[in-house]
């Protein structure tokens, strides 16, 4: 540029000096160009400002760069983008701030208008003098997926006026969100502050005083946001709103279903609002405009409109979980990329034909735990795109097709036709499906056997199917080898295979078999599955002994094992004290495993002593141990007790009950419990994880029982039944404060049944017939609910509710004793029967004689006198007063009564 061609026109006397201070400031500061494709071209170059470039490089200097693979590539998934540091480019005295990563500038005037850092890796906090706020000129600020350590959204956020488009969702901001200062923001179309792990970690109290200001918004997120209000109103003042995604705010109340009709509205999402409801039988339709609606998990109900207008765009729908009834309106079969429908309450059938042209792109279909009946239609085979199909759950009968052109489903990888009434034999086609990875079959009446699809040579061994349920069916026949050779869980639960334990795929993680008729021995091939988890074949009629190899399943990722109700037999291998990963476990030896928490060995052969281990804490979590209906012998082993030390702390109450459960890889396996009282059995299919058992019935135990098992105060239920222990009951068992079934039948247990067992008040069921118990029965509190039947077998025992009457018993209960049973207050049972027999003895004679002074009125009665009909006395009740008279003799004598 020649400064010579700089015009300076005299205007004063100092104006000479003027133009030379500004030439002068031109040399030194020149100004800072871009490299934009206007500056390369020739056009004039962008003009960065330098107030606002100190500012950016002050804002980037404020933050650290987060490189380590955490917390951003899993959440930036969520927006289809890759993490990266975007503020590497931002480097003083290079091209210019207009040039840098994320930068947007005014091609006009220089200032930044836009700037966008979402997955820049930036972490810090972002406080309220930050440098950000000094680019007023800003019109689109996106901070998305960066972590500002909990930091609270700070008001300054106000002086950004031009701001149109403000993202600062899944940033980890917490706190109330200045309404005020938001609502300042005028000009705002579109606004994002949408959380993504943690819930009501940020509040918005005010929602209707901020959509009162923004009446230009077009896009509204606030997912993960705590409302808590109901559903505001003012949003009917958007006229020009197009996306409204208000999931998991905590709205309740009425949601106002005429919202659907908004000109402008294309996408709708209110899921996880379980305080809002609506009656959808009250909009006849909504708007054609609507691509997008989510209302799962919403109190909504009614009937879906038969018609949303010849122009709908809907493409997806999601109304999961809500209350919705009637048949399916045809227009859903319209909708072309997504349709989730399941927990309603929708019946009837499938039309048996639809136009698929319209379904070729639809990836996602769930009709799942609906009341839908009728035949399975064929068209839903056919449709090109699914990649899930889920219809479990319905009333769907009849065959499967037995032939398919599996072509037409190369992209579907999840197929769930589980808990219908399905019949008929498999179709193989279902096998050779290319990106089949989850079959779910279960809870049908398919029958035939699967003996074609576990040969070598069949075609149907494909390497894409991980998880196969075919539990709960009718099949039958020999399994030889399963030939799916990535295959993770296999489930072929209460059906009727024989013959040997297959042969499984080497990653087999889960195998559940029980409830069938495979036999023989345990096969050796289970010893080299390193990944295996989970394997329970209870319930079928094994034979022999446990391999020595079993000790290769005592790697860290074994966590259940069930073998119970089988004819295994011999000595518990002491391998298994290798197991350091096993949280339930249905064969064991008596070895220190820190994370069991089931134990089980019911109905087998097993012998040998219990034993005392060494080890300090045996079975520290253990919860559920059930030894019952074994050859067991010896003591039940005072060390076992004492290492049971789940069972001595008693776990806090909880609002919610869960189950006891075994997780891996987000998967769960329930355990199941057998409750043995009186002789009769009980299937427990889920136990809450509250429930603590020691069932060691039904084996040769003998010996004293511990009193250390009064230290197990959580313990529920206890069985130690069908045995040989002998001595007295210990009184310890009356700490068991929370015992709800004790069984002590059928040993040689001598004495007197504790006293202190009557201050159980969770007791519901109580056995110790047949044994050599003497003594009254303690009564009162629980014992006044228990029979006969809980005391047989004893004929030393007197007391109710057995008919024999115990020694000076004159039929009035005995009060129970002070809480605690001990102590300078406590009184003896035999006491009670002394001052009883005072007290007695003194009421009887009170009673005769008022029976002799004031005799029942039968005929000096009112009516009677009067002429009217004498009161009728009931014979029953005479006769029972001249019995109660004649059981007692008159003192007449002047002693020391009167």
């Amino acid at each position: 540029m020649d400064v010579r061609k700089i015009p300076c026109y005299p205007t004063g006397h100092h104006f000479p000096l003027l133009c030379l201070l500004l030439l002068c400031s031109f040399l030194l500061y020149p100004p800072q160009f871009s490299s934009t494709s206007s500056h390369l071209n020739g056009s004039s170059p962008l003009l960065c400002r330098r107030e606002e470039e100190l500012a950016l490089l002050q804002f980037k200097s404020s933050f650290t760069i987060d490189t380590a693979d955490g917390f951003f590539p899993g959440i930036c998934s969520m927006s289809d983008q890759l993490p990266y540091e975007k503020t590497a480019s931002w480097v003083e005295g290079t091209s210019g701030c207009c040039s840098w990563d994320g930068v947007t500038c005014d091609p006009s005037t220089g200032h930044v208008v836009g700037l966008d850092l979402s997955c820049g890796l930036l972490v810090g906090t972002l406080g309220t003098n930050s440098s950000l706020f000094s680019l007023t000129h800003l019109q689109s600020l996106n901070l998305a997926f960066n972590n500002f350590s909990a930091s609270t959204i700070t008001p300054q956020f106000s002086r950004l006026q031009q701001l149109k488009y403000l993202n600062l969702s899944r940033t980890d901001f917490v706190g109330v969100v200045p309404s005020e200062a938001i609502a300042r923001l005028s000009q705002l179309e579109s606004l994002d502050l949408s959380l993504s792990h943690v819930l009501d970690q940020l509040e918005l109290p005010n929602l209707e005083m901020v959509i009162g200001n923004l009446t230009r918004l077009r896009v509204l997120k606030l997912d993960g946001v705590s409302i808590n209000s109901t559903f505001p109103r003012s949003i009917f003042n958007l006229s020009s709103l197009s996306s409204l995604s208000l999931w998991g705010c905590n709205l309740f109340g009425e949601f106002p279903v005429e919202i659907l009709n908004l000109p402008h509205l294309q996408a709708l999402s209110l899921r996880d609002n379980s305080g809002l409801h609506a009656n959808f039988s009250l909009l006849p339709s909504w708007s054609s405009s609507l691509e997008v609606l989510d209302f799962s998990s919403c109190v909504f109900s009614g009937v879906l409109p038969l018609s949303v207008g010849e122009s709908m765009s809907l493409r997806r729908i999601d109304i999961t979980g809500c209350n919705f009834y009637g048949s399916i309106p045809s227009w859903v079969w319209n909708i072309t990329e997504m349709i989730l429908m399941s927990r309603n309450h929708f019946v009837g059938e499938l039309p048996s034909s639809v136009n698929t042209s319209k379904l070729s792109y639809l990836t996602y279909l769930d009709l799942s735990d609906n009341q839908l009946s009728g035949a399975i239609p064929s068209w839903l085979f056919t449709l090109p795109s699914l990649n899930t199909l889920s219809l479990k759950d319905n009333h769907f009968v009849g065959e499967l097709l037995s032939s398919m052109n599996t072509s037409k489903l190369s992209y579907l990888i999840g197929l769930d036709l589980s808990d219908n009434q399905l019949s008929g034999a498999i179709p193989s086609w279902l096998f050779t499906l290319p990106s089949l990875n989850t079959l779910s079959l279960d809870q049908n009446q398919f029958t035939g056997s699967l003996s074609e699809f576990t040969t070598t040579n069949t075609s149907t061994g494909k390497d894409s199917l991980v998880w196969l349920d075919l539990s709960h069916n009718s099949l039958t026949g020999t399994l030889e080898k399963i030939p799916w050779n990535n295959m993770q869980g296999l489930h072929l639960d209460f059906n009727m295979f024989e013959g040997q334990v297959p042969i499984l795929p080497p990653y087999t993680t889960y195998f559940t078999a029980a409830n069938n008729r495979f036999s023989g021995y345990l096969p050796s091939t289970l010893c080299v599955l390193e990944e295996l988890h989970e394997l329970d074949l209870s319930n079928n009629s094994l034979v022999g002994v446990i391999p020595p190899c079993f000790g290769n399943l005592t790697s860290k990722n074994l966590g259940v094992l069930n073998l119970r109700s089988n004819s295994i037999v011999g000595i518990i291998p002491p391998i298994f004290g290798q197991c350091s990963g096993l949280s339930i476990l249905s064969l064991s030896g008596n070895r220190a495993l820190p994370s069991l928490k089931v134990l089980v060995l019911r109905s087998n052969n097993l012998y040998g002593s219990l034993g005392s281990s060494n080890e300090t804490a045996v079975f520290s979590q253990l919860q559920i141990l059930d030894l019952s209906n074994n050859s067991f012998n010896g003591v039940l082993p005072h060390d076992l007790i004492q290492s049971l030390k789940a069972m001595i702390t008693v776990a806090a109450d909880k609002e919610d009950t869960d189950y006891l459960r075994s997780s891996y890889d987000l998967l769960d396996y329930f355990f199941s419990v057998v409750q043995t009282v009186k002789g009769f059995s009980r299937n427990l299919d889920k136990v809450t994880d509250t429930l603590t058992i020691i069932d060691v019935s039904s084996n040769r135990l003998e010996g004293g029982i511990p009193e250390s098992l009064g230290d197990l105060a959580s313990l529920r239920w206890l069985n130690l039944s069908h045995n040989n222990f002998n001595g007295s009951i210990p009184p310890s068992l009356g700490n068991l404060k929370l015992i709800e079934s004790l069984d002590l039948s059928s040993n040689e247990l001598a004495g007197q049944i504790p006293p202190g067992l009557r201050n159980l008040d969770f007791l519901e069921l109580f056995n110790v017939s047949y044994n050599q118990l003497v003594g009254s029965i303690p009564q009162g509190n629980q014992f006044n609910s228990f029979e006969n039947g809980s005391y047989l077998g004893n004929p030393g025992l007197c007391g109710f509710p057995l008919s024999k009457k115990c020694k000076k018993d004159e039929a009035f209960d005995l009060p129970p004793p002070p809480t605690g049973g001990s102590g300078d207050d406590y009184i003896d049972p035999h006491e009670w029967e002394i001052v009883m027999m005072g007290y007695g003895f003194g009421l009887a004679v009170g009673l005769v004689i008022g029976f002799l002074l004031y005799p029942p009125r039968f005929c000096s009665s009112s009516s009677h006198l009067n002429g009217s009909s004498p009161l009728l006395c009931r014979r029953e009740e005479e006769l029972a007063l001249l019995q109660f008279q004649s059981s007692f003799t008159i003192d007449t004598t002047d002693g020391a009564r009167p």
